[in-house]
């Protein structure tokens, strides 16, 4: 068995970005940091706000796909 720590281990295949990947990840991170210096919240924070925007979007979703309940 292989040991990644070992000196002699090579690894098959090597992890490549392509380079539009690389820009849009650059590009990514850039706008983070706009966000946080913007909004004056750490990254969790404001993965923790987009996460509960969503929740709170989805909910309203489901709500609208909610039939009406029909009485006799």
């Amino acid at each position: 068995r292989l040991n990644p720590r070992d000196k002699s281990f090579v690894p098959r295949h090597s992890c490549r970005l392509n380079p539009r990947d690389k820009s849009r990840a650059t590009a990514c991170y850039i706008k983070l940091e706009l966000l946080k210096g913007n909004t004056k919240l750490n990254h969790f924070a404001l993965k923790a706000k987009l996460y509960l925007h969503a929740i709170h979007a989805a909910y309203a979703q489901l709500q609208e796909l909610k039939p009406t309940r029909l009485t006799a």
